[in-house]
């Protein structure tokens, strides 16, 4: 219907052209798992099907939802927020080859009250180390670091350790 005027994605900034949209479904933290099967996953399918590929999101996962998120139609990428949700390990384990899975992540994000459920992590290095010491071969992913933009010392560590896993364009051989 937008035609020209379709904005897809807005958030987290990734790549995105026209084809597709962005669905936050933020309501899996309202309501049951059966309650969102019938009064959410329907019109996000809906969604699916007429303006997909959907990048799609909800601020906390968690196991009791994770049969209703994939049975999410023509995802192209799902999003969360970390510190709020399951331990990235078992999304990561669960939702590769699915689909682009794109956490994102931010400053201090290591000190979340939820995080320190599942792990403790020093930094946002180790948290992030964290994340990709849990992807298998058919894992894609994309990592949004929000927050960060005035903190170069965290940025070059960063950077240094996705060279370290081979990550980095230096690594990849793209300079």
């Amino acid at each position: 219907m937008a035609g020209d005027r379709f904005n897809a994605a807005t958030f987290p900034f990734i790549w995105y052209g026209r084809d597709g949209a962005y669905c936050s479904d933020d309501s899996l933290t309202l309501m049951s798992p059966q309650m969102h099967a019938e009064f959410s996953l329907p019109y996000v399918n809906q969604i699916a099907d007429q303006c997909g590929p959907l990048f799609y999101h909800s601020c906390t996962w968690s196991q009791k939802y994770f049969d209703n998120i994939k049975q999410v139609r023509n995802v192209r990428a799902f999003n969360w927020n970390p510190a709020n949700s399951i331990d990235a390990a078992v999304i990561v384990r669960e939702f590769s080859g699915k689909a682009i899975l794109a956490p994102h992540l931010f400053l201090d994000i290591h000190k979340g009250k939820d995080v320190e459920k599942w792990g403790t992590f020093s930094s946002e290095i180790e948290f992030i180390k964290h994340i990709l010491d849990s992807m298998q071969d058919d894992t894609a992913m994309y990592l949004w670091l929000a927050g960060m933009h005035n903190k170069p010392e965290i940025l070059e560590n960063v950077y240094q350790m996705l060279d370290e896993y081979g990550y980095s364009p230096r690594a990849q051989g793209l300079f």
